[in-house]
């Protein structure tokens, strides 16, 4: 039996029940207890005495900064909130293999702190710097050497895209998916998983992992065909060619337009200074009802490199919405793009979804998000789903992400552009995609 609602019509009955019984056993055999502590009961975190900031005895990992930021222009926002500082680059990366003429994933069943559900689907290895480097002085993680080794496989993608730009300041991770022809030992955690299969299980709720989403939304083959999502239209690879490098700078030129006038700062500050905060003993929260806190937790794991730790954790206080309008123009399925512009961001703008909603008040996308309620009431719903976000530094943060397909006329804002999904794929290589859209697009091209 499973506990997993996947329709079996979409699957071969055999390799599910495969699937599933394995998937049980890891659930059965990974534990790991996950409580909130205070946070002078830490032993590896403290509030440095002179920046305020929550930092790891080690100096490495990351930091939990407070910041004034300012954003003045046409339109002008101001705020403050805490951050996530990493500078280190993570390895998101994926194995793959052609059995059969067929190509497979390995995935891994991971159990992370702010996991919904405990286990999700996570990449082949899914590391920091300061975790590969053992700056916790745990065991080596698996399969590591693969992609520090050049000599291991045929590099298919390897490309730094961005992480969270309202959480994180301006970090990236190297998403990369290696061919490999080796016989590989797998371990019991792992498992070899296909693109329709990886497609059928992300109808499922918070089962594959935030980093699986971003490296498989990379990736662009034949098989990735959308006519199976959208009966109409190819998303099929081809040599970039000179109509796409003109895509490509018209969308630069609107993200320029759309910024310019515009200038971006921040203060560093406490975090016990922040105005609208409040430092307790055991949280940093706002003291008006906001979308996230920030926590100390105490982690025991038996299938983690360390074995007990504390840490830092973002603790989402509701359920958010990330919606997509898409049409179809010809043969080609075009994506309500949005320019959004976020201090976390590398370069201050970055292409999104078409929403991104935490359903506070004073949310500066509440036209769009009015906007697409409504269409939700007279378009066709392609997905709907809520996905979990990264659970190693965030716990139980769900947004529901809904695609629909435009029947009507798009609201008309000059930060709203209509771009072709090949353009949009181009332009995530180049680490202009927002994580809240290539999580979309690895729903909607699979």
């Amino acid at each position: 039996m499973t506990d997993l609602p996947i329709p079996l019509s979409l699957y071969n009955p055999v390799q599910f029940a495969q699937f599933s019984q394995w998937f049980s056993l890891r659930k059965q055999n990974q534990r790991q207890d996950v409580a909130f502590i205070d946070f002078d009961s830490s032993q590896q975190w403290s509030f440095d005495d002179k920046s305020g900031d929550l930092i790891h005895s080690s100096a490495r990992f990351f930091s939990v900064r407070g910041l004034n930021v300012r954003i003045i222009g046409p339109t002008n926002l101001s705020y403050t909130q805490p951050f996530i500082f990493q500078p280190e680059v993570g390895i998101l990366g994926l194995i793959c293999k052609v059995f059969d003429g067929e190509l497979k994933f390995l995935l891994q069943a991971k159990s992370e702190p702010g996991n919904k559900g405990g286990i999700q689907l996570s990449p082949t290895v899914q590391a920091t710097k300061s975790n590969f480097t053992r700056v916790h002085g745990g065991s080596s993680i698996k399969y590591l050497d693969y992609f520090t080794d050049k000599t291991k496989g045929t590099l298919i993608v390897d490309s730094l895209q961005p992480e969270q730009s309202d959480r994180f300041m301006r970090k990236r991770n190297r998403n990369i998916v290696l061919l490999v022809d080796d016989d590989l030992i797998i371990d019991d955690d792992f498992y070899w998983l296909s693109l329709m299969q990886i497609k059928i299980l992300l109808t499922v709720d918070n089962l594959i992992a935030m980093d699986t989403r971003s490296v498989i939304s990379n990736l662009c083959f034949d098989q990735f065909c959308i006519d199976a999502f959208l009966s109409k239209g190819s998303s099929k690879a081809a040599p970039i060619s000179d109509s796409d490098v003109y895509n490509i700078q018209q969308v630069e030129q609107w993200l320029i337009q759309i910024n310019i006038g515009y200038k971006y700062t921040y203060e560093h500050i406490g975090l016990g200074c922040m105005s609208g905060w409040i430092l307790e003993k055991d949280r940093i929260s706002q003291i008006s009802q906001g979308a996230f806190s920030v926590k100390q937790c105490l982690v025991q794991s038996n299938c983690r490199e360390v074995k007990v730790w504390d840490q830092p954790i973002i603790v989402s206080e509701r359920v958010g919405l990330i919606g997509l309008v898409v049409r179809r123009s010809g043969s080609l399925v075009e994506l309500l793009c949005h320019a959004r512009r976020s201090i976390g961001s590398i370069n201050n703008i970055e292409i999104s979804p078409t929403l991104i909603s935490d359903h506070t008040a004073d949310t500066a996308s509440n036209s769009i998000e009015n906007w697409f309620l409504e269409t939700l009431n007279t378009g066709s719903v392609l997905h709907r789903s809520f996905q979990s976000e990264e659970g190693g530094r965030f716990f139980h943060y769900e947004n529901e992400y809904v695609i629909v397909e435009l029947t009507q006329d798009a609201i008309h804002r000059s930060d709203l552009k209509w771009i072709d999904l090949r353009t949009v794929l181009l332009c995530s290589h180049r680490g202009m995609v927002n994580m809240e859209l290539r999580s979309m697009i690895s729903l909607l091209i699979l």
